[in-house]
Formats: structure tokens, sequence, C-alpha cells
């Protein structure tokens, strides 16, 4: 099964964790009549619908090169991470619309043995799937399981601060909630920035390897003099790169391919997650 596929099932699994997280915190919510754990809950199941989304990503991203998409359809991954920013900026927004309501209104959070029990059960949740789809993520080359763990990391900053302000109000702090939620925003605003930048190096093609790797295959590659315009982009797990090599003007095409050729082998074999080498071949007396 292509690696993709395996990232599916890793997040199917994540959206079956999210709703049974979602309905536990809305339940206790309810019966606690805890307004703040039931506004948890209902973020969890905004998290359950950025999985389905996901799983509608990883399935274009699977599919092969077309004629309009020659270098295959990966990208979609990166592009529906952003989705997950969005939605963490609507987080960032309601937990900023709560505290200013709490400052006006004084209202502060109903404290209970249930809500503290439910809230570290979540967390502990999040937590095993947070990690768990960190790790899958790397292992299969997604980088949308990486960006959904990112928020699942907030969720857990999120579940932590209403956890946090319970306790601190059961003290009697004033303000308790409202400077837990600030803090919680600018946890989940550090996250979005960090999707955000991993998803933009790929868009817009930062380069993947440096110069220096390659250096070093290329100087123990026999038949190229020198080199130049080296380029590297996509994911981490799946590169391409084109430079252009300097041989011997004096021997024949066939000799410059299969120098050439040795290039594409040996970048291969120091870089597995290659996908593909392009290799201008110059003759070493041509300027450039």
């Amino acid at each position: 099964m292509p690696t993709l596929g395996r990232a599916q099932r890793v997040l199917a699994a994540v959206l079956l964790a999210n709703l049974a997280v979602a309905g536990t915190k809305i339940s206790v919510g309810i019966v606690a009549n805890s307004a703040a754990v039931r506004a948890d809950g209902f973020h969890s199941l905004v998290d359950a619908g950025a999985n389905v989304f996901g799983l509608v990503a990883l399935s274009y991203a699977l599919r092969p090169p077309d004629e309009s998409h020659t270098y295959g359809h990966r990208k979609a991954e990166s592009l529906a991470s952003f989705a997950i920013v969005v939605m963490l900026a609507l987080l960032i927004v309601e937990i900023l619309r709560d505290a200013v309501v709490r400052l006006q209104t004084g209202a502060t959070p109903e404290i209970t043995g249930l809500v503290f029990i439910a809230i570290g059960a979540t967390i502990g949740i999040n937590t095993l799937v947070a990690v768990s789809e960190r790790w899958a993520g790397r292992r299969y080359g997604s980088d949308f399981l990486i960006a959904d763990s990112q928020q699942t990391t907030a969720d857990i900053a999120v579940s932590a601060g209403v956890l946090v302000s319970l306790g601190l109000s059961a003290a009697n702090v004033p303000y308790a909630d409202v400077g837990a939620s600030l803090l919680v925003a600018l946890v989940v605003a550090a996250v979005g920035y960090r999707i955000v930048r991993r998803g933009a190096d790929v868009l817009l093609d930062r380069a993947v390897i440096a110069d220096e790797d390659i250096d070093k295959v290329l100087a123990q590659t026999p038949g190229v003099e020198s080199w130049h315009k080296v380029r590297t982009r996509g994911r981490s797990d799946e590169i391409f790169i084109d430079l252009h090599i300097k041989v011997d003007p004096n021997i024949t095409v066939r000799k410059g391919h299969a120098v050439a050729h040795r290039v594409q082998n040996a970048i291969r074999v120091a870089i597995p997650t290659v996908a593909d080498v392009t290799v201008h071949v110059e003759p070493a007396s041509e300027r450039h």
C-alpha cells in the first residue's frame, strides 16, 4: 500500500478519537453546566471536520502524475494544511472573544470534580493522538498528518489552559481564566505559524538539500570536472533536483551521457528520497 494510503488509515483513526473526545467534553459540559468545557468539546468537533478534509486531500494527493500535473499531486497535502491554519485562527478569535466577555461580565467558570476528570482524560487521549500522528507523518511522509499533530498539540494547550484556569479560579485568583486564555491563544498562534512556514516552504519551492551534501556526491563522481546551477525543491520525502555539470570537451556524447547517469545514480544512492534528477551536460571549456 502507498505510504499516503497508510497515512489515511492513521487519519481515520484520529477522526474517531476526536469524535470520542468531542462527545465526552460536550456531555460533561452539559452535565456540569460548564460553558468552557462545552466550547472545548465543539472545538474538538472542528478538529474532526479537519480530519475529514484531510482524508479528501490525501485521496487527491495519492493520484499518479497526469498530463496536467506531471510532477504528481503531493503538494495537495501542503495546500490542505492551510485549512488547519484557518481553523486555528478561528479558534484564536473565539478564545479572545470569550476572554473579553469574561472581563466585561466578570463571569467565572463552574468548578466540579467531574470537569477535572474529563479534561484530564481528554488531554491524555490527545497527547497519544499527537505523538502517533507526528510519528506516522514522518514515517509516511505526510505533511497533513504532521500539521494535524501540531493542531492536536494546540488542542492540548487549550484543554490545559481550561484546567489551569479552573484550578486558579478555585484558589480565588482574580481573572485566572482570562490570563490562561490569553496564554493559550499565544500557543495556538505559534503552532499556526509553524504550519504555515512548513507548507510555504514546499509550495514556494524552498531548497530542500544543502549544497554541501550534493557537492560531496559530485566531487566523488568520475568524469565530473565541475558543476553549477544546482537547484532542489519539493518535499523532504519527494525531492526534485536539477543541475549542470562540466565534463571533458573531448569525450563523445555517449560518454558524456554515461557521466550524467553516474551523477543521477550517485545522488539517488546518497539521498534515497530523491524522486528525480535532471542533469545538463556542458563541455568544461564553455563559460556559463
